[in-house]
């Protein structure tokens, strides 16, 4: 309401009135008519008497003393002295007395209702007065106006913050899960164990990828009528499952954010996930022993057709334990794991030297460690560091950029392996992988979506558009796909110097392949859901859980190719 007096006197006005004054210091300070003595400037004659500032002093410091001669009762007298204190303080707050009062210190505290007059000094003690007039009330706001004030206040801060929040937030909580996702899939030497684990692998089993490979065989169950000219009945056989454990080693990554890994790969049986023992009995096609005659055409040509000729009769008639002619009866697990062929054996001392290099074939091939594995040219894969788009992408094979055993064309290297994707996997995503068996990489569209355990995946399935007709890679029948070149030459070699017997590959039982294929057989039942090829792809991280890729295995021996591609059908 007024100024401040200086600090000095306000405060020694204060401890002076600290403790309650004596009638005789009340009468010294006051006049008895209510005026101030040696007060030049007045309050304008307020009326203060005696009486009135007993009763103010007395409710400062909550004490009540009567004045004599001024009422008869004591409620009279507080009556009185309320409503001459309430006149005093009326005045000085109207009349801005508190600026030229000497010896008076006023302060004034509020409310949204309410008005509260300190004042100090003087003969008027230490006393609080609650102003209830008209012209004080209407210098501050109602209770009402004010929370809807304070409420609007609110409401205004309270949006601002949740626009702000609805601007940044999002791209705050994707900037966090981006960089969390990003530690989960790429591989640094630095790496979480977990990320270590699942991409280096290893034989515990324990976090390194487990592949499940399940085998399955066809045994001929008509070899008399196939003699008499009746089309061959096939049974299916299996299937023989395995545990399939993966290790990359000798590790070593350079600043271009490449890594270059040695794999190498075991094989652990699983009875119980097995539909037959590996002691099963096979009939098949000696499909290696006609790999070696076609090889021998292809060498020689014409000029020694009638050689050709008189060796197949021979072989025809062949008769021993395993041997039936052009055709051969072993167990799963010789056909799996390999034998030693005795017509292989013959042939090889009556032929050159290096038309068949070993006699011994193999279907699936068992790494005896690491150190096999380094005698191998390196694979080198983008670790995604710099551009996680990039994340697993195989940028050289063996040492190959790109095959060149195609037509007129080379495939690049491209795409990732199988297991690991580009995160943010959207239904419009093209996926390639890159199958090194089957020298050129496989575009991957999306089929529909699934569910594994309450997670949501993306499940993709190979282009249709690619497994048509194809100059480029030799492919002439829609579905079957034809790798004698690059079988015989390999990655890095050129088309004209291919030798050897035809290989040819499809899905299971001929599925999406010319049905001239599948009617020159019997036993043969497509089943799209249970022979097609797929991926389960987790859209967020891009990793591949599940997969169901109908590739063919590794063969050893130089010409085990044909029984390769008779597995693989």
């Amino acid at each position: 309401v007024g100024g401040k007096p200086r600090r000095r006197d306000a405060r020694a006005n204060l401890q002076r009135n600290a403790s309650p004054p004596t009638d005789r210091d009340t009468l010294r300070g006051c006049a008895t008519d209510g005026s101030t003595e040696g007060d030049s400037s007045g309050i304008h004659r307020a009326t203060l008497n005696v009486a009135a500032h007993r009763a103010a002093r007395a409710r400062a410091f909550r004490q009540l003393r009567p004045a004599p001669n001024r009422g008869s009762t004591p409620r009279e007298r507080r009556k009185r002295a309320t409503a001459e204190e309430s006149q005093f303080v009326g005045q000085l707050a109207r009349a801005d007395t508190c600026r030229r009062v000497p010896n008076v210190w006023c302060h004034v505290t509020w409310t949204p209702r309410r008005c509260t007059l300190h004042v100090a000094g003087g003969c008027t003690g230490v006393h609080a007065v609650v102003l209830k007039t008209a012209d004080m009330h209407r210098q501050w706001p109602s209770r009402r106006w004010s929370a809807w004030f304070v409420a609007t206040k609110l409401l205004l801060l309270l949006g601002l913050l949740m626009v702000v929040a609805g601007v940044t937030l999002p791209s705050l909580l994707q900037h966090l899960l981006d960089a969390g996702v990003r530690d989960a899939i790429v591989w640094q030497p630095d790496s979480p164990l977990a990320t270590d684990k699942r991409y280096r692998g290893g034989d515990d089993g324990e976090g390194g990828p487990q592949d499940l490979v399940r085998v399955y065989l066809f045994n001929i169950t008509n070899l008399e009528a196939i003699r008499t000219g009746a089309k061959p009945a096939l049974q299916q056989v299996g299937p023989f499952t395995y545990r399939k454990h993966s290790s990359k080693v000798f590790a070593q990554w350079d600043t271009h954010g490449h890594v270059a890994t040695k794999e190498y790969a075991s094989y652990m049986f699983e009875p119980s996930m097995s539909g037959a023992p590996l002691t099963t009995p096979v009939l098949t096609l000696n499909l290696p022993l006609i790999g070696v005659v076609e090889s021998i055409h292809s060498v020689y040509g014409p000029y020694y057709q009638r050689l050709l000729d008189l060796v197949v009769a021979t072989l025809a008639g062949w008769r021993d334990g395993h041997v039936d002619g052009l055709f051969t009866r072993r167990t799963a697990a010789e056909l799996l794991w390999g034998y030693e062929d005795l017509l292989l054996q013959r042939l090889m001392r009556l032929l050159p030297s290096g038309m068949i290099p070993t006699t011994r074939v193999a279907l699936l091939h068992n790494m005896s460690g690491p150190g096999e594995a380094m005698a191998r040219p390196p694979t080198i894969y983008d670790t995604g560091v710099f551009d996680v788009r990039n994340v697993w992408n195989v940028i050289s094979d063996a040492g190959h950029t790109e095959a060149t055993c195609w037509n007129q064309c080379s495939e690049p290297v491209r795409g990732s392996d199988g297991k690991q994707f580009v995160p943010g996997v959207r239904r419009d995503t093209r996926l390639r992988v890159w199958a090194s068996q089957l020298y050129r990489s496989e575009a991957f569209v999306y089929q529909r979506d699934v569910s594994w355990l309450g997670v949501d995946f993306f499940r993709f399935s190979p282009d249709a558009l690619e497994a048509g007709l194809d100059a480029c890679h030799f492919q002439t029948i829609a579905g079957l796909m034809n790798i004698t070149t690059p079988m015989a030459v390999g990655m890095g070699g050129r088309v004209g110097d291919a030798t050897g017997p035809p290989v040819f590959l499809s899905a299971p039982h001929f599925c999406g392949c010319d049905p001239v294929l599948a009617d020159g057989l019997d036993g043969l039942v497509c089943d799209p859901l249970q022979h097609s090829t797929y991926i389960d792809v987790e859209p967020i991280t891009g990793e591949c859980a599940c997969w169901s890729l109908w590739a063919p295995p590794l063969c050893e021996g130089a010409h085990a190719q044909a029984w390769c591609s008779s597995s693989a059908m």
